[in-house]
């Protein structure tokens, strides 16, 4: 049996992958024949780059950028 994991974030906690890799490894301690699927979720604020990366195969790269009030950060993309 094929089971679907589509969490969303739990925001300042878990990240949506996070919350799916923790789901599907209690799926798999409960009922070690099933197949988990992992699908988060995103609805276009947090985590919503990290589904994208995870589901496209794809990778982040980062720059040093200023934020609003000119400072440094890393900005990722």
């Amino acid at each position: 049996m094929k089971i679907v994991i589509a969490p969303a974030s739990f925001k300042g906690c878990l990240s949506n992958i996070e919350a799916a890799e923790i789901i599907k490894g209690a799926c798999l301690d409960v009922f070690p024949s099933v197949k988990p699927v992992i699908f988060p979720l995103a609805d276009g604020g947090e985590g919503t780059l990290d589904v994208i990366k995870v589901l496209a195969g794809g990778r982040f790269f980062f720059e040093d950028v200023s934020d609003p009030l000119g400072r440094k950060i890393k900005g990722k993309w």
